[in-house]
């Protein structure tokens, strides 16, 4: 994945429904990958999140 790339959750993680974030929410990749996570802006919500959720 890189920057802007279009993202779709296809697995959920307690520490994204605590951000009100569920399998299927799409979002935008807003930084490339760093320690094995990016950040991801959704229309709600930009979290941290890790690689292996999409």
């Amino acid at each position: 994945m890189k920057e802007l790339d279009r993202v779709k959750l296809i697995k959920d993680r307690v520490e994204y429904k605590k951000e009100g974030v569920k399998v299927g929410d799409k979002g935008t990749v807003m930084l490339g990958e760093r320690n094995g996570y990016v950040l991801v802006f959704l229309m709600e919500n930009t979290i941290k999140m890790k690689m292996d959720a999409f």
